[in-house]
């Protein structure tokens, strides 16, 4: 009985999700599957030392760090936002495809910082774009979003299998992925730009939505690790005797249940509120850090990421949401950026360089016990503030 009303549940939830759409976020987080997932192993392929790789990832981030506020400004102020993610997608198709040109540190380092400047851009005004288009419809972004996390898992379950350790693959097989989005993308629904016209709200109600500047703070500590553990883990977890295959096994689990979290994350939210979500997920996120700062054993580690899909989900889900129905509307895709570029650009820029000397001179493993520490504090600070403020969630942006 029970079996039959979760089938029934699940055909009523994907009965309602455009297809276009959702197809749109599978493509999308499979290109980020493919680039983010061995880029570092292709550099470290060709040459290139921890220490040059976090330099690479910091000069990169540093000009993402300049990049994202401006996406998010253009998409507000745009005739049509989608416009913005088109030129999004074309600049990271031709940045990908620029790899092949030369090995050369410098060169390679410039492409790296122009696919970076592209798609540092993408996961909020895209977010963005479909959170206005689900107010009012029978869809949610949540649904949506799973798509991408699915498209996600296809990708790193099968790509290890297809690439064998020619890692240089990865960038023809991302541009094939950005091609589908590009040309996807034009079926996204139109959703104007509201500072075109002439109310302009000020960056200062931002500056001034307090329990939202505490919430980005909180996802900081947070996204401090995952920067590390993106960067740096799958080169230790290759030094320890994990395979290409396994390093794809193990971002698939990181991803999958993303998708049972992703499914019940509006009701979990609505029940229990925004801040038990974050402050359970910070926790689990901190568990996770430990374990693998310990473990040695490549399967262990493999049941040890798929704690990744609670920590990640609360994190995200309830910001993003967050944003969406507090923020003013010509402010929204601002706000969506701002988030990205303290939650993620800012905490590549940290754990660049830094990390990559960090990682060479005392291991990944503990480092990440290090990220452990900080998220811990973080979670107590967070706990703190939301029992002493207990009816912030009714306050006015």
């Amino acid at each position: 009985m029970i079996r039959i009303k979760l089938i029934a549940a699940l055909k009523k939830e994907f009965t309602v999700i455009p297809i276009a759409i959702f197809t749109l976020y599978m493509f999308s987080y499979g290109a980020m599957a493919i680039y983010s997932t061995y880029l570092n192993l292709y550099l470290n392929g060709i040459g290139f030392s921890q220490p040059q790789i976090g330099m690479a990832i910091s000069i990169s981030t540093f000009f993402a760090l300049m990049a994202q506020m401006a996406w998010g400004i253009l998409s507000d102020r745009a005739k049509r936002k989608n416009t913005i993610v088109h030129v999004i997608f074309a600049g990271c198709l031709v940045a990908a495809l620029l790899y092949y040109v030369s090995q050369n540190f410098v060169f390679v380092m410039g492409v790296l910082t122009l696919y970076v400047f592209f798609s540092t851009g993408l996961p909020p005004c895209l977010d963005n774009i479909v959170l206005e288009s689900s107010e009012g419809k029978a869809w949610n972004y949540g649904q949506i979003r799973m798509g991408g996390t699915i498209g996600y898992c296809i990708v790193v379950l099968l790509i290890g299998f297809v690439i064998h350790e020619e890692y240089a693959r990865i960038f023809f097989m991302t541009a094939i992925a950005l091609l589908v989005c590009f040309l996807l993308s034009f079926k996204l629904p139109v959703v104007p730009g509201h500072r075109s016209g002439k109310h302009k709200s000020s960056f200062r109600i931002l500056l001034k939505n307090r329990p939202l500047m505490i919430m980005i703070a909180y996802n900081l500590s947070f996204a401090l690790g995952m920067s590390f553990f993106y960067s740096f883990y799958p080169i230790y977890f290759s030094s320890i005797g994990g395979t290409s295959v396994q390093i794809g096994v193990m971002m698939f689990f990181c991803a999958v249940i993303e998708i049972p979290c992703l499914f019940l994350a509006n009701r979990v939210v609505k029940r229990f509120g925004v801040e038990r979500v974050l402050i359970v997920s910070g926790l689990v996120a901190a568990l996770r850090w430990l374990l693998l700062s310990f473990l040695q054993n490549p399967t262990l580690i493999i049941a040890a990421n798929t704690l990744h899909g609670i920590g990640y989900t609360g994190f995200s889900y309830c910001i993003v949401v967050y944003i969406n129905e507090t923020v003013p509307p010509d402010l929204k895709a601002t706000a969506q950026s701002f988030n990205v570029l303290i939650g993620s650009v800012f905490a590549r820029l940290i754990f660049g360089y830094i990390g990559g000397l960090a990682s060479e001179a005392f291991g990944a493993n503990n480092i990440l016990l290090v990220a452990c520490a900080v998220l811990l504090v973080s979670t107590v600070l967070f706990s703190t503030w939301a029992y002493r403020h207990k009816n912030w969630r009714n306050k006015e942006a």
